[in-house]
């Protein structure tokens, strides 16, 4: 019994609570490194680029409050997106038209994120229609902000 009292309480069991110990604490320069990066990409968000960038909010609102990937029907006055064409009548730029449906010319991937985020800011009152600013802010703040902030670390 003394024998496996002194392996168990031994420098080597000591050393090995020390080692899980240090695994378990929060890593406290990556968490800082985190949330540092995060900030800085919330603070350099800015109303301009959330009006000029405005198809990924488009996307998202889409897909919560119509239940569509389509574009078109929204109330917001910031997503009236107008589909351009070169003279032979091919669409250009971020949206086309198929079977008389807007699309955004872009992967849902981003938008599907966004969409989870929105869904909650609705839950608390915050929409588009509304709030535009503060809502898409928020949006890319909890998407792309936080996807940099994540990579920053990786």
């Amino acid at each position: 019994m003394s024998e496996q009292g002194s392996i168990l309480n031994g420098p080597e069991s000591r050393g090995a609570s020390r080692r899980l110990e240090k695994t378990r604490r929060l890593p406290l320069v990556e968490l800082s490194l985190f949330l540092f990066v995060w900030s800085v990409c919330g603070v350099a968000i800015n109303s301009a680029n959330l009006s000029a960038f405005n198809l990924q909010q488009a996307g998202i609102e889409a897909m919560v409050e119509r239940r569509q990937f389509s574009l078109e029907g929204s109330e917001t006055p910031q997503f009236k997106i107008k589909v351009y064409y070169y003279e032979d009548g091919r669409p250009f730029g971020d949206t086309f038209m198929y079977n008389g449906r807007q699309y955004a010319a872009k992967q849902p991937g981003q938008f599907m994120a966004g969409a989870v985020v929105y869904f909650f800011l609705r839950l608390l009152g915050l929409s588009y229609l509304n709030n535009y600013t503060l809502t898409s802010a928020l949006v890319t703040l909890f998407t792309s902000s936080l996807a940099i902030a994540a990579a920053a670390l990786a």
